[in-house]
């Protein structure tokens, strides 16, 4: 029978100990940021129920609520011209000047803010809204009825 070299597993619990105890970019109070970028993201939907277009009534889209992204970065601090993808599985954001209908959209932070329209359609249920800013994420959920 072999004997268990002690020596090595006495350094390797010490050593998972020590790691355990350090304070880096992933773990502490402190420093939670949401992804390696150090981006906190934050989505909201006002409001966040919204009544879908009436069935058979030639309806185009129900009512509309502002989506809104905050990018902030570890240090609390908007973060300006961020590049933010906004997404959603139900609804549509409508067309714009420069964009036509769609189910994603994206555009740049203005003093840490995107903002953009999201309009229930015919379809019933959950939307969930997904904001993406380099690789931090947030989402939130909106019924149509």
């Amino acid at each position: 029978m072999r004997r268990t070299p002690w020596r090595a597993v006495s350094v390797v619990v010490a050593l998972g100990l020590v790691l355990m105890s350090c304070d880096g970019p992933n773990r502490g109070t402190q420093t939670q940021p949401s992804s390696a970028s150090g981006f906190h993201v934050v989505v909201t939907a006002s409001p966040n129920t919204l009544r879908g277009a009436t069935a058979g009534t030639g309806e185009a889209q129900g009512s509309c609520a502002v989506v809104q992204v905050e990018v902030f970065d570890v240090n609390g601090n908007l973060v300006d011209g961020a590049n933010v993808t906004l997404t959603t599985t139900l609804g549509r954001f409508p067309p714009t000047p420069t964009r036509s209908e769609a189910v994603a959209v994206g555009g740049t932070t203005s003093r840490g803010v995107y903002t953009d329209v999201l309009c229930a359609k015919a379809e019933r249920g959950t939307a969930i809204l997904t904001a993406t800013a380099q690789d931090a994420f947030a989402t939130t959920e909106v019924t149509i009825f």
